[in-house]
């Protein structure tokens, strides 16, 4: 068929242009899946940082991931302090070597998990802190490990006693308070109780998942502490899955498509009278 029978240039092009379009595949962006639902047993804003914001947080850092910092309902906190509220985080794990914490997912297609985890007394001394295992639904596994000084360190930064070093590639701090009128903590290395004040952060870890994660749903993940002199501390969890490439005729090339259909009708009967 010559380029003549298809009628005038103008809708020749309105063709081709519709042909294009149709055949464009429409792109979804990779989508976060906030993992909230996971045990908690203690309020950061008594337990550890009084300053840690909560709801929805989005670190400064180059991850771009975002985390929601959502309460259990339960009280929480340090008994006697005032402000005790829900518990939004969990350090259960007790300095318990062995103790583990699985925390439910049921999402598709992930390909990155964040992770906001810091721990008390992790260093670079401390050695292999924790593992992490990932599970998918067609059989697929994955373990990391966590260890001191490189993608854990210890919440309160001025401790004198730890290294407080992450490697900057896949752990990054997310929140960090160094005003010691305002940055406050609890506990043994806090300074509610004891007065002490200095730097607290939170750190973020990205758990990158192997392809053979691809087209299973990821289950869940289960966090084992390793060594008895630490205890690891999981504030967030957030699931980014791929975006999903399925060819889709645009709007648009769907209506240069009808218009150029209708188009090329009239030009033909026009030709033919």
């Amino acid at each position: 068929m010559s380029s003549d029978s298809l009628g005038p240039s103008w809708v020749r092009s309105a063709l081709l242009m519709a042909a294009a379009l149709c055949a464009a595949t429409a792109s979804e962006a990779a989508t976060e899946t906030y993992i909230t639902d996971f045990t908690k047993t203690n309020d950061i804003q008594t337990g550890l940082i009084n300053t840690f914001p909560t709801g929805v947080l989005t670190p400064t850092n180059s991850f771009g991931a975002s985390f929601d910092i959502t309460s259990s309902g339960s009280s929480c906190g340090i008994a006697g302090l005032p402000g005790a509220g829900a518990c939004n985080f969990y350090d259960g794990f007790n300095f318990t070597s062995g103790r583990s914490l699985t925390v439910p997912v049921g999402v598709a297609g992930v390909t990155d998990v964040y992770t906001l985890m810091n721990a008390y007394w992790a260093s670079a001394d401390t050695g292999q802190v924790a593992t992490v295992e990932f599970f998918g639904s067609a059989g697929a596994t994955e373990t990391f490990t966590l260890d001191g000084g490189s993608n854990i360190r210890d919440f309160f930064l001025s401790n004198p006693v730890t290294t407080s070093t992450i490697n900057g590639t896949t752990t990054q701090n997310a929140f960090l308070c160094n005003d010691p009128s305002t940055c406050l903590g609890a506990g043994a290395t806090g300074n509610v109780t004891t007065g002490r004040t200095g730097n607290y952060g939170v750190d973020e870890q990205q758990f990158a998942l192997d392809s053979s994660f691809a087209g299973q749903t990821l289950v869940d993940f289960v966090i084992t502490n390793d060594c008895a002199c630490t205890s690891p501390i999981l504030l967030g969890v957030t699931a980014v899955s791929s975006p999903s490439s399925t060819p889709v005729p645009e709007p648009t090339g769907l209506t240069l498509m009808g218009l150029g259909v209708i188009a090329l009708g009239f030009s033909q009967r026009r030709r033919h009278r």
